[in-house]
């Protein structure tokens, strides 16, 4: 019998769509563990085009930077506000867009409300950064 996907609750999950979240505890030795969060294909599909366009949003601030310093000859320590403030606001901006494009569902940045990973966080793990 398959898993229902998580993020609609309503579609038959997809073993090769699943999200995989990495947890880890940094502590004197160091704790990995993985839940596997059922995905069915059309939730995979709105976390894609998510991903896409968040990852274009921050290739544009990339661009912004380089061309502050290079063409507009910025000096560093301005640059450096910039980013800041651009880093804090294109974060914010990320996640609305992966919750707009998974909606009516569970975007991926909503992965802390599974059972599994709360408990983890409970426990004093944490999503590792490269979690996919």
């Amino acid at each position: 019998m398959k898993d229902t996907c998580w993020f609609c609750n309503e579609n038959e999950s997809n073993e090769d769509k699943v999200y995989n979240v990495a947890m880890i505890r940094r502590a004197k030795e160091m704790e990995e563990k993985n839940v596997a969060i059922p995905r069915c294909d059309e939730c995979e599909a709105r976390h894609r085009k998510g991903h896409t366009l968040s990852t274009l949003m921050y290739v544009g601030e990339v661009v912004l930077i380089a061309i502050l310093l290079f063409v507009v000859k910025l000096d560093f320590i301005y640059v450096a506000i910039v980013y800041l403030i651009l880093m804090r606001l294109l974060s914010d901006f990320s996640q609305r867009i992966r919750r707009a494009t998974a909606k009516p569902y569970k975007a991926v940045c909503d992965v802390y409300q599974n059972e599994e990973v709360s408990e983890l966080v409970e426990e004093g793990l944490q999503k590792r950064d490269d979690s996919r």
